[in-house]
């Protein structure tokens, strides 16, 4: 989720047009087997928060954060397919302001 968020005292904001995404209670640490590397950080606050080293079918790397709760325009249908996290389907996150892509 860090792709295209940039980090506030208070909330994680799109990066693109600064629309606020996220605030530090709905930072949620969902690990992921397929994490190629992790560690923790603070973020917002909270110390701790795992941040988890993710690859692409592609071989691009993600510096990935999870939550519980986000202001994102969930765009598409869920696909199971190349998830990284066991039992769960993804789809983009894109900014319901400006449309930028903020993750997954």
């Amino acid at each position: 989720f860090l792709h295209l968020l940039m980090i506030s005292p208070d909330c994680l904001l799109c990066r693109q047009c600064g629309h606020e995404v996220a605030i530090a209670k709905d930072l949620y640490p969902q690990p992921s087997k397929l994490a190629i590397g992790q560690r923790n950080d603070t973020i917002l606050g909270v110390p701790g928060t795992l941040i988890q080293l993710l690859q692409n079918p592609h071989g691009k790397n993600f510096e990935v954060i999870t939550t519980k709760r986000a202001d994102v325009y969930k765009y598409d249908k869920a696909v199971v397919e190349y998830s990284w996290f066991e039992g769960f389907s993804w789809r983009l996150a894109v900014c319901p302001r400006c449309g930028a892509h903020l993750g997954w």
